[in-house]
């Protein structure tokens, strides 16, 4: 994702995201530092939990058009903060904000209508939101709509406007959106069959950890389709791919390693990026709006502060993700460009035990990255994503290879 991208919805107001809302601005006319002044003074209310008074203070500015004090009614009645719990007002005051032009919020509520999320299900509302964010340049909501025309979801199925937003996604980076181009040119969906061109998206998405876009790169350096057959590199990429227990990679780089085995299959369209998705489905059958790449979840906002993770009270590095055995699994619990926001997702989740984080470069980007325990396999990484907290839990984190993680910390970052 670039740095002025945020997925995080409504949380980016309290995260400081320049990109998430516009400035403050009352239809009245009122003076924007007036009106921001008094918008700070709104949330500086509910931040200390003084919800009445950031209620007084927030409901008139939001009745005048301001955006970011709509969002916060918006989430005061989606929790039941300071008014009573009232989701069909918290879906009024964010279709306000996001009438105005809010993409993380027009994008929140695709998410809302996609799932049926404290609204009745509604494909073409859904496709509607993400074509509104997605013309705003949320590559998360490009993908989306992309899917949705892919499957023909709230709009006519089209191979053609999917291609054309996976691509506006994909030149953001989104792995999905790179994986899901490579698919296309693959098997001829909507363009010519063009190996050398699904071997390019492939080792995009490959190179961002995606297990089954690794394990589709090797079956093309194995066949020497869209690349020259090399077997060192197939073996290469399976391994990677195995690495993140995607068990066809492990059962074909074992058939390669023994010196024989079966001719490669084709690539295949059923992505299962890492261990799970995280919508609980195939990569390319599951919208991009349940993965938020910068976040795996939107826990409330000003929640009570929980005890710092970890079991030591401080959140681990990366010198402590290197000394762990290489053949053990973690959870991917949230990703973001920014330290300080990673930092406030994981400050504000009740979590114990061993909690870590770590820098890495993904395509020139520097990312930031939390991780949740130590798993002697899939099966146990597993059930511990069960216990996860709910906000956690509804984002499906990743199971991921501590091998796979270390390799990435090898890598030089980039400032």
């Amino acid at each position: 994702m670039t740095s002025t991208r945020c997925v995080l919805g409504v949380l980016c107001l309290w995260l400081g995201s320049s990109a998430a809302l516009p400035a403050a601005e009352p239809a009245a006319g009122r003076a924007g530092n007036v009106a921001s002044a008094s918008f700070e003074a709104g949330r500086a209310a509910y931040l200390a939990k003084e919800y009445d008074r950031a209620f007084a203070i927030l409901k008139p500015l939001a009745e005048s058009g301001d955006a970011k004090a709509q969002v916060t009614l918006g989430i005061m009645y989606d929790y039941g903060y300071g008014v009573e719990k009232d989701v069909a007002k918290a879906i009024d005051w964010y279709k306000k904000a996001a009438e105005q032009g809010v993409p993380a919020v027009q994008h929140d509520l695709g998410v809302k209508y996609y799932r049926g999320q404290d609204v009745a299900q509604d494909y073409e509302q859904a496709a509607k939101w993400w074509r509104m964010a997605a013309e705003n340049g949320l590559a998360d909501s490009q993908y989306n709509l992309g899917y949705m025309y892919s499957r023909g979801l709230g709009v006519p199925a089209s191979d053609k406007e999917a291609l054309a937003w996976y691509s506006k996604a994909a030149a953001q980076n989104h792995m999905f959106a790179q994986y899901s181009l490579a698919v296309m040119h693959a098997f001829g969906k909507g363009v010519p069959v063009d190996f050398a061109q699904a071997a390019q998206w492939f080792r995009k998405a490959a190179e961002q950890g995606m297990a089954q876009a690794q394990y589709n790169l090797a079956v093309l350096y194995e066949n020497g389709q869209g690349v020259e057959k090399n077997p060192d590199e197939a073996r290469r990429w399976y391994k990677l791919a195995a690495d993140q227990g995607l068990e066809t990679a492990s059962r074909k780089l074992a058939a390669l390693q023994a010196g024989g085995g079966a001719a490669p299959p084709p690539p295949t369209a059923a992505a299962q990026p890492e261990t799970a998705t995280r919508a609980g489905a195939p990569a390319i059958a599951a919208p991009a709006a349940v993965v938020q790449p910068d976040s795996a979840a939107s826990p409330p906002p000003a929640a009570a502060p929980s005890p710092s993770p970890g079991e030591s009270g401080a959140v681990r590095r990366e010198d402590w993700i290197a000394a762990q055995p290489k053949d053990h699994y973690t959870l991917q619990i949230m990703s973001s460009s920014r330290e300080d926001a990673l930092l406030d997702l994981l400050q504000r989740q009740p979590l114990s035990g061993d909690v870590a984080y770590f820098r890495a470069n993904v395509n020139g980007q520097t990312r930031y990255s939390a991780i949740y325990g130590v798993f002697a396999s899939p099966a146990d990484a597993e059930a511990a994503r069960g216990q996860l907290p709910a906000d956690l839990r509804k984002a499906n984190p990743w199971i991921r290879q501590f091998g796979a993680i270390q390799g990435l910390l090898q890598q030089p970052s980039q400032n």
